[in-house]
């Protein structure tokens, strides 16, 4: 009977090992692309599709975050300096959130100290999304509704034994893998799942199951629990947006940026496509 507790506790152990390895491996995709000079692309009146995908491959930047820039007398200084933070080098490490199950893989730079990515204009509404961090063997990814997008608010349900609250977007921005995603919703139905949020999700209770027996409370708005992707799928639900691409009872990070309904702003570390 020892024997074979032992070579059970022993088989368990090494398929976590494999696991973990695995994760570490496959989590992250910074796989570097060929330099392309922009500058003649920045310097056109008008963007084609093959511009906006040349773009997007040396810098990050989804249309959108393009359209925002251009806006701007130093659109090719931006890219530049875009093009430049995803040639850089990537280093990060791994980080307790909660001790000692949940941790977070954030950027450093050569003295272990938290390197912060540059992020593009943001707007109310948007979603930053990350996968970034784990339970245990479980890499949930995390998630965050942009509430103010040039002060760079944002609102998030962080982890057990917290209530969510509002944050800065800015300090997303040294998680090792950074998604942000652009609803494409009308100005009311953005301002409805934004006014739902400030007066429903507002320092509600961190639990993991929000969700599974009754998801949605857009009805009553009572919500007593809530976590970081139900939070953003919560907000968009009271304005007939339905963001849960599996309709299963716990909406994740993967599923919401799976969704039709929203277009890519960001991306950074999620590969050539920057899909999760």
């Amino acid at each position: 009977m020892g024997k074979k507790i032992f070579w059970c506790i022993f088989g368990l152990l090494f398929i976590l090992l494999w696991v973990e390895i695995f994760d570490s491996l496959q989590f992250t995709d910074h796989r570097a692309v060929p330099f392309v000079e922009l500058q003649t692309v920045a310097e056109k009146a008008e963007l084609s599709e093959e511009d906006y995908r040349l773009i997007f491959s040396q810098t990050g930047l989804g249309k959108p975050a393009v359209d925002d820039l251009r806006m701007d007398d130093y659109f090719y200084e931006s890219l530049q300096m875009f093009q430049e933070q995803k040639q850089q080098p990537v280093l990060y490490e791994r980080r307790y959130l909660f001790f000692p199950t949940t941790t977070a893989d954030v950027l450093v730079d050569e003295e272990g100290h938290i390197r912060l990515l540059k992020l593009p204009p943001l707007r109310d509404g948007d979603i930053i999304l990350t996968k970034s961090t784990k339970t245990l063997v479980y890499r949930h990814g995390h998630g965050a509704l942009v509430t103010d997008g040039e002060t760079k608010t944002a609102m998030e349900a962080m982890m057990l034994g917290t209530d969510s609250a509002y944050t800065s977007a800015r300090g997303l921005g040294s998680y090792a893998t950074l998604m942000i995603l652009r609803p494409k919703a009308d100005v009311n139905q953005t301002e409805t799942a934004l006014s739902f949020a400030r007066e429903h999700l507002l320092g509600v209770p961190y639990r993991l199951t929000a969700g599974f027996f009754d998801k949605n409370k857009s009805d009553n708005g009572t919500v007593d629990a809530t976590h970081c992707s139900h939070l953003v799928w919560q907000a968009y639900k009271a304005a007939g947006i339905d963001l849960d691409t599996d309709g299963g009872w716990l909406v994740s990070p993967c599923d919401i940026s799976a969704s039709k309904e929203l277009e890519v702003v960001f991306s950074y570390g999620f590969g050539e496509d920057g899909k999760w």
